[in-house]
Parts: structure tokens; sequence; C-alpha cells
């Protein structure tokens, strides 16, 4: 891989079994011939097609594992044939439509879940915060756990030591360093886990929507560390559906649509494509006679619209731009 690239991802899918489950009042004997009868069955009818293929005369190629043909009527593509190149020091924002695949591509690249199909390769030390708790010992007091998530990512008990102080100052959890981590709140917690993942050094920096548990102030404070750390050189890739605060932290953006990459660019571009690429609905949105209110028993809203600074329709505005918005209503 060439030195200017930090993250390469070739062909990457990842497929889910639907309504796979498991009885967990089995016993383990219970379960060992449940699973020997079902490889049996699968073995016999292995043997019967194999025989049947050999009397005839040849047939096509049988589909590629992945492939469209090859897919089960319970399978699920979370991600389908990703391929991606990020350059190191590059900040990138990952967006799209809540199931896209955003998180599911953050967790392999954090080697939460493994790909089905494909690769990747990284270079360099990687940090990353997905959910609350995420690689967190909820046992362990939250001192315990800035040493031991030090240790994971590589690095000595005397570089952590140099870094502590700055970790505790910016999570703002003096008082409950010696506290278990099962005891904090979730805002306590995202709070210690992104000091820990920005302060330790890492050249890839991995965020999901996750900062959106902390307060405005503490978010304040992420965004400007991760401007920090991008300044340094090093890599980061941030999921969030906040547009403003994708804008200002990102100079590039990847748009994942149903698992696949629709589209790479500069941020601008590929945000208007976002936006743009909304689902195909009325703008206009009728109130359902169910949620009419009640009083004043002589007014009634029953329609609402939002148009835009050119007066179009629309689902969406954006922060700082103008826009109408327009009640319909029925006086009795």
């Amino acid at each position: 891989m060439a030195s200017d690239i930090a993250i390469r991802i070739e062909g990457v899918g990842k497929r889910y079994r639907l309504g796979h489950t498991i009885d967990l009042r089995r016993t383990l004997r219970e379960t060992l011939v449940i699973m020997a009868r079902d490889y049996g069955r699968r073995a016999f009818r292995a043997l019967r097609a194999l025989a049947g293929r050999a009397a005839e005369a040849p047939s096509p190629s049988r589909p590629a594992p992945g492939s469209l043909a090859a897919d089960r009527p319970n399978a699920f593509w979370a991600l389908r044939d990703v391929n991606l190149e990020v350059q190191r020091g590059d900040v990138v924002g990952i967006i799209g439509r809540n199931g896209a695949g955003k998180s599911t591509l953050l967790k392999i690249l954090s080697r939460i879940t493994t790909p089905t199909t494909g690769h990747i390769e990284m270079r360099g030390r990687l940090s990353s915060l997905l959910e609350v708790g995420t690689g967190f010992n909820p046992e362990l007091t939250g001192r315990e756990n800035i040493y031991l998530n030090g240790a994971i990512l590589g690095m000595r008990k005397s570089e952590i030591d140099r870094k502590f102080d700055d970790i505790v100052a910016f999570a703002e959890t003096e008082k409950f360093l010696d506290t278990p981590i099962k005891r904090y709140s979730s805002g306590m917690s995202v709070r210690l886990a992104f000091a820990v993942a920005a302060h330790l050094q890492p050249e890839i920096l991995i965020v999901d929507e996750v900062l959106s548990v902390g307060d405005s102030e503490f978010q304040k404070k992420c965004i400007g560390k991760m401007e920090d750390v991008s300044s340094q050189g090093r890599t980061v890739l941030f999921v969030s559906h906040n547009m403003q605060v994708i804008k200002r932290l990102c100079s590039h953006a990847v748009l994942l649509r149903e698992g696949q990459v629709q589209q790479t660019g500069l941020i601008d571009e590929v945000i208007d494509s976002y936006l743009s690429s909304g689902p195909q609905v009325d703008t206009a949105q009728d109130i359902p006679p169910q949620m009419h209110r009640r009083s004043p028993p002589d007014l009634e809203i029953y329609r609402v619209e939002i148009a835009d600074q050119e007066g179009e329709l629309t689902r969406e505005v954006r922060m700082q731009e103008p826009f109408t918005l327009t009640l319909y209503y029925r006086v009795r």
C-alpha cells in the first residue's frame, strides 16, 4: 500500500442472516444433537446433488459467494462491494440515510466485526468511538480503563502517564476516576471514551454519531479536538447526520446508499447530492385527524408546508438558511 494511503477498502461486503436465532434454554447435549442432525441432512443433500450432476451434462458454474444469485431468502447485505481509499491526513465524513451501512462500515474498520467479502488495509494505530461504553470494561474504574485502552493501542505506561491529566481534564470526570464505569451515566461514558480515543495519539481516529449523547458544550469541545487531530496530519473518519458539523470538520465525504458507495468527493458536492436525493414523497404534509389538537375547539390545523428560499417545497432545510413555514387551518 502506498505510503500516502491510510485506509484501503476493496470489495468489502457484510451479510447478516435474518431470523436465525438460538434457543438459549437448550442444554449443550440438545444443541449438539440438533447441529449433528442438521449437518447430516446438509451432507446427504450435497451428496445427492453431486450424484445428480454427475449423471447430467455439464451445467453452468455456480454463482460466486456473495453474488445476488447466491443469496438466500434470509440473507441481508448491510454492505456490498465497497471500494474506497482514504489518504493520510484526510478528514472524511461518511453520510447516508438510516440503514445505509455507515455504522457497519465503521465497525468493520474498527475490527469489531469481520467482513463477509473483501479485505481492508490500514496504515497506523487506530482508535475508535462507536457506541456508548465500547472498549470499556464496566467493572473497572475510569482510571483503569484509561490505562487498559492505552495498552490495547500498544502504548507504554509512560506514554499514557504523559497524557493522563489531559484526558481527565478534557472528560471532566476527575471526581469519578476511581468509580467503576458501570456507575457512569451515558454522557460521562462518552466524555471519557472520546477523551481516551482522541488523546492517545492515534494515526486514524474513527467517530460515530455517538457524540449526540453529550451536551452541546461537550460536542463543541469534541469537534475542536477533532480539528486539532486533523491539523496534525492524522486521518479522521466521522459519521453524523448533522451536515453543518460534517461541512465544518471534513474536507471530503463518502455517500452510502443501501450498503453501497454512491459517491465520493469534495464535501460540498457530496452533501448537495445527499440532500437532493431525498425520498420522492409529497413535501406537503397532511396532519391525520387523530393528531388534530382539541384545544381551542374552534381552530383546526390540518396541513403543514415548508418551502426553501426559492419557494420550492422541501422536507429539509439547512441551518442559517431562510425558509417559509405555512400552516393551513380551519376556523369552525
